[in-house]
């Protein structure tokens, strides 16, 4: 979970299998939508000031998304 690389291609898997199982809902959309949000927040701190630990903060809050996204699509199948 270290590469900048890794977390899209995680989410789009994550969205594919919500999207192949039919399980979408709202908390997935809200879910999804926070992970974008984190994403373009990193961007942002990037581009302008560059401070590590805000963008460090950006960037595990993505993840944290992606984690309540498969943790609730285990809930929706269990």
């Amino acid at each position: 979970m270290a590469n900048l690389c890794e977390s899209p291609i995680v989410f789009y898997a994550a969205c594919a299998m919500i999207t192949a199982l039919k399980k979408t809902d709202e908390t997935h959309v809200l879910l999804a939508n926070g992970f974008v949000v984190c994403r373009v927040a990193h961007a942002i701190i990037y581009l302008t000031y560059n401070n590590p630990y805000h963008r460090f903060t950006a960037f595990y809050s993505g993840w944290f998304f992606i984690l309540g996204m498969f943790y609730h699509l285990r809930n929706q199948i269990a």
